[in-house]
Formats: structure tokens, C-alpha cells, sequence
């Protein structure tokens, strides 16, 4: 997948295999390749996620957790460092706060963190370590702006639908 993203340039995101995914009724953990490429560099890893999903009344809370163990820096094996991630987002069915809007979930709160974990033998990779955290910054921040887009979008999307729509079809 390729993205441009305002004009923060070129971020392309791509997911190379799964290599093991098990799911029960409120998780799912997976593990998984990753191949990101910005005009920074690139970085190939494998990753182990938890997606956990929770309801707690009108709203749901779902969490994540991964760790990434990056393999492969601008072609160059990287040994030592990890990439810890924990996030969570808060929805509310959207018919807690507005009646009319059966079906509808809104974001109430999220918040989502990426935290590099450097072993012993990281120390020896100065310039390494440097690169790859500012890749992360920079993939990470636009990330976070390729997601606003995304949601902001399907809420147009959605709401040109409504607006289509007599009032009675609401769901």
C-alpha cells in the first residue's frame, strides 16, 4: 500500500506474511511481517500484536499491545533494539449522547504509544539507533495523519449517506 499523506511525503506500508494468527472471543494475537518505507529509509521487521476488545456499558474500550523486533534498517541487520507498542481507543455507541444515531459508534478518547527498547549490545549501533528512532518518529507521525484521514473521510462518507437518505430509514 502506498500513501501519500499531505504533505508530510510518502509513507509505503506493506504487510509480508502472517505467520500465526489465534483469536478468541474478546482477543486476537497475531504474528506478522512488516515492510515500511518512507524517504527516510526502510524497515523491515517481524511483529507480535494483542488486540483486546472490551464492553463496558454503551461504550467499548479496545487495547493493543505489540512488540516489534526489528530486522533489517536500510538493508543493514539491526541487533538489540525493539520497538514496544501500547495503545488503546475508547468508543461510545453514538446513541448515548444523540438518539437518533442508532448503529453509530464516535470516538470518546485513544492514545497510542511507541517506545524503542535498546539491549546492551544496541550501544555499539550509535548511529543506528539514531536513524531508526528518528524513522519511527517520522512513520509514526505520519501514520497518526494518514488515520486521521482515513476516519475523516468514512465520517463524510457516512454522513453523505445519511444525508441521502429519508429520516424515517435511519437505522
Amino acid at each position: 500500500m502506498r500513501y501519500v499523506v499531505g504533505d508530510t511525503g510518502e509513507l509505503t506500508v506493506a504487510v509480508s506474511f502472517v505467520q500465526h494468527d489465534t483469536s478468541s472471543k474478546h482477543s486476537v494475537a497475531r504474528t506478522f511481517g512488516h515492510n515500511i518505507q518512507s524517504d527516510n529509509g526502510s524497515l523491515d521487521y517481524r511483529s507480535e500484536s494483542v488486540l483486546e476488545c472490551r464492553r463496558r456499558g454503551d461504550r467499548m474500550v479496545i487495547v493493543t499491545r505489540g512488540l516489534a523486533k526489528p530486522i533489517k534498517f536500510s538493508a543493514a541487520p539491526v541487533n538489540g533494539i525493539r520497538i514496544q507498542e501500547n495503545g488503546w481507543i475508547v468508543i461510545e455507541k453514538a446513541s448515548a449522547q444523540d438518539g437518533s444515531s442508532k448503529g453509530k459508534w464516535s470516538t470518546i478518547a485513544s492514545s497510542m504509544e511507541l517506545k524503542p527498547i535498546y539491549d546492551d549490545d544496541a550501544l555499539d549501533q550509535d548511529f543506528t539507533v539514531g536513524a531508526l528512532t528518528d524513522f519511527v518518529i517520522d512513520s509514526f507521525h505520519r501514520n497518526m495523519h494518514l488515520g486521521e484521514e482515513v476516519v475523516a473521510g468514512i465520517m463524510i462518507e457516512e454522513a453523505r449517506k445519511a444525508a441521502t437518505k429519508p429520516v424515517e430509514s435511519w437505522p
